[in-house]
């Protein structure tokens, strides 16, 4: 298998990794919005009806549910770019090398990022 058929089967591989990835940050988008939901319900709870622990509760875990859901929204976006650019940055290497340790040595750098890609 040639070299440019071995980085269009990873492309592919990728790309159906990307939608599984695409289709979790969108749900963690979700959650940030039914969280939002959740803070704004405990500060009227807390203002409106007095019920200042109840609402401040719920607004605190809120808040806390969100930062935790934008940390896996960077996560995996930061995951989802590393998809999208892995195969391009290798293929754009390889047509530059001009030895054949150089083609070498950027095979083996491919090998190694995506080996520890998916130990993460």
């Amino acid at each position: 298998m040639g070299i440019s058929r071995t980085f269009a089967v990873a492309r592919t591989e990728f790309a159906k990794a990307l939608v599984s990835l695409k289709r979790i940050v969108h749900l963690f988008v979700s959650l940030v919005g039914a969280s939002l939901a959740l803070t704004v319900a405990g500060i009227i709870l807390a203002t409106a009806y007095d019920h200042i622990y109840g609402g401040t509760v719920l607004s605190t875990a809120s808040v806390i549910a969100e930062i935790d859901l934008f940390r896996r929204i960077t996560a995996l976006s930061r995951d989802e770019a590393m998809l999208e650019l892995l195969p391009a940055r290798y293929e754009i290497a390889l047509q530059m090398a001009t030895t054949q340790a150089d083609r070498k040595k950027i095979l083996d750098l491919f090998l190694a990022e995506t080996s520890s890609m998916r130990s993460k």
